[in-house]
């Protein structure tokens, strides 16, 4: 019963009350600002209600005992702290009843940071037929080179053809737009051979699901392609 009546006081507090503006905070960027809580003792007959209000939620506070300890981007804020008290006298059936807002003006020092990247694309669904094209040179392949992908082929040619196929092209073949286009998606700091593992999406449409300079090992490539069709 007392405790509903404390806060029924404290509401009706709050409709009144003084406001104290306080010296203002400057602190720079990344550095820990501090503001000392205005609350009063505690008492048997004295009690309060705090109630921290950031002007913002890019204010990041927390409580240290009689101190708030915060940090914030680059800006203007303000903390106010709004303490409700009431004073009971119970044999007397009186109440003191007081409302103190205290604002503190921050200044937060220093640039604004980037904006944030904006979402990644979403992962395409991918299913069917998975394909990998190696983009190679005979001629400058080295004899481990040759071995992982000669027993990538192996394992490609001893999987139903409904589910893996497999191609191999040097990077100047002429007439064929296609294989152009795998060439282009080469960065320039990458150097042959060079795989793609593909996969059609629901609309039909060609998915690179993983690009990149020939594995030490033809398990590598496997386990990908693995990952694909499962």
């Amino acid at each position: 019963m007392r405790g509903a009546l404390f806060l029924w006081l404290a509401w009706c507090a709050s409709l009144f009350g003084q406001v104290t503006n306080h010296e203002p905070l400057v602190i720079d960027q990344y550095k820990l600002g501090v503001v000392k809580s205005e609350t009063p003792e505690q008492t048997d007959t004295t009690q309060s209600i705090v109630a921290w209000k950031p002007s913002s939620p890019a204010i990041d506070y927390h409580l240290h005992g009689d101190e708030v300890c915060l940090t914030a981007p680059p800006g203007a804020y303000t903390l106010t702290q709004e303490i409700t008290t009431i004073t009971v006298d119970w044999e007397a059936k009186r109440f003191t009843l007081t409302q103190a807002t205290h604002v503190t003006p921050i200044t937060v020092q220093g640039q604004p940071g980037p904006p944030p990247p904006p979402p990644p694309p979403p992962i395409p669904v991918t299913k069917g037929l998975c394909w990998t094209v190696i983009i190679r040179q005979t001629d400058t392949m080295t004899v481990d080179q040759s071995v992982v992908l000669s027993d990538f082929r192996q394992w490609t040619d001893s999987q139903p053809t409904d589910k893996v196929a497999h191609w191999e092209f040097a990077p100047d073949a002429i007439g064929d737009p296609k294989i152009l286009g795998y060439v282009s998606k080469i960065p320039s700091d990458k150097r042959h051979p060079y795989a793609f593992i593909c996969q059609a999406d629901a609309a039909g449409k060609s998915q690179i699901l993983w690009q990149g300079e020939l594995p030490a090992t033809a398990n590598e490539l496997i386990e990908r392609v693995k990952g694909a069709i499962q």
